[in-house]
Formats: structure tokens, C-alpha cells, sequence
């Protein structure tokens, strides 16, 4: 409202700025447009995806032969051996990605079957690794003239294959031979599947 100079009442040129009076916004109206096109009405769905931190997801295939030995491969891009298998791809789940890995690896079309091992494994700063769960499958026995025939490495990224005594199963990393324990223990009667993490004095450790 405008007044006059020493005439209460009366409209002059002299004004109070409006916008100086305001009241600070609320978090309500501080918060991003709500959402109304699917389930979430406070965050678009991309964006909230966004925030939240990466997960690595990979499978793993048991393979032994009539002796109960294990098959591990290994990798031209590793220091260590390691079971068959591989990270999970989009649009599949972890049991069809090691399929898909023994095809690929090994040249092995075999069944993967029961459940043996779900690892969570923490991220790592010094590896620049992030948290990950990784499964191990069962895929059965198969005799071991019938792996020699049949085997056929993926030369980009493997050396070599084996079959190895589970007792020997150091030559993979720390981590992976206690997974590979682990797994054996549930085939065999001696555990039940849970989630398993490897930890060194109370504290889960990376592969």
C-alpha cells in the first residue's frame, strides 16, 4: 500500500518492497516435482536409481569329475585361478549367466543346477572394486576323459584348465578357496546354503 507523506490514507510514490517481507521456503517446497508416473510420487525413479552405490553381481559352476575333483581355470588377466564363470549380464539372472560363461569359457552346455553359495563381498578402496554377491552353482559330474574332449578354451581370456583336489584349492585367491570350501561343505551334506563372507579379524574381505 502506498501513502501520502504526512497524510495517512493517501496514495504517494514512496512504496514498500513486497518480496522483502516474504517467508523463507519449506522443505516441502524445497523438494524436487513429484512424480506421478509410477510407483514413487517424491522421486523420478532414474533419478533415485542414481543415487544409490554399485553393485558387481557374477556367477559360479562346481564341476567335478568321477574323483571328486574340481575344474578351475585360469585367467591371462589374473594372478590366481578361478572357477568358471562370470559377471551377470542385463536381462539375465545369476544361474543363466554361468550357463552362458561355461559355453563361452569352456565350451561346456551342461545343466546349473542347486544353489551352493551366496558370497557378499565388501567394496574396496585399494582395489577400486565395488560390493559385490556372488553365486555358486552345482553342475554336476562329469567324467574326466569326457572333459578333455570336450573342453575348448576361450584363448582371449584363459590360459589354461584343470582339475585339481579341493584340498588344493589355495591356488585360487584366499577368498575364492574358502568359497570353494564353503560350496563343497553344502554338496556335501556338511552345511546349509547361507550367505557367506570371508572376514579377517571381524572384518569382510575383498577378493
Amino acid at each position: 500500500m502506498r501513502h501520502e507523506s504526512g497524510a495517512p490514507g493517501k496514495a504517494t510514490s514512496t512504496s514498500i518492497d513486497e518480496n522483502c517481507c516474504r517467508r523463507p521456503p519449506t522443505l516441502t517446497e524445497l523438494r524436487p516435482p513429484r512424480y506421478r508416473g509410477g510407483m514413487s510420487d517424491l522421486l523420478p525413479n532414474p533419478y533415485f536409481y542414481q543415487q544409490l552405490p554399485t553393485l558387481f553381481s557374477s556367477g559360479a559352476a562346481v564341476i567335478r569329475d568321477e574323483h571328486g575333483r574340481i575344474l578351475v581355470e585360469k585367467p591371462n588377466y589374473r594372478d590366481h585361478w578361478l572357477l568358471p564363470g562370470g559377471g551377470v549380464d542385463a536381462g539375465e539372472d545369476a544361474r543363466e549367466a554361468t550357463a552362458r560363461e561355461l559355453r563361452e569359457e569352456l565350451n561346456l552346455d551342461l545343466p546349473v543346477g542347486r544353489l551352493l553359495s551366496v558370497s557378499w563381498v565388501p567394496s574396496s578402496a585399494a582395489y577400486g572394486a565395488p560390493m559385490g554377491v556372488h553365486f555358486v552353482f552345482d553342475a554336476g559330474v562329469v567324467p574326466e576323459a569326457e572333459l578333455r574332449d570336450r573342453v575348448r578354451l576361450q584363448e582371449e581370456e584363459l590360459e589354461a584348465w584343470d582339475l585339481i583336489d579341493p584340498r588344493d584349492a589355495a591356488i585360487l585367491s584366499p577368498w575364492g578357496a574358502e568359497r570353494v570350501w564353503h560350496a563343497l561343505d553344502v554338496l556335501e551334506g556338511r552345511s546349509e546354503v547361507d550367505l557367506f563372507v570371508v572376514k579377517r579379524g571381524g572384518i569382510a574381505e575383498a577378493p
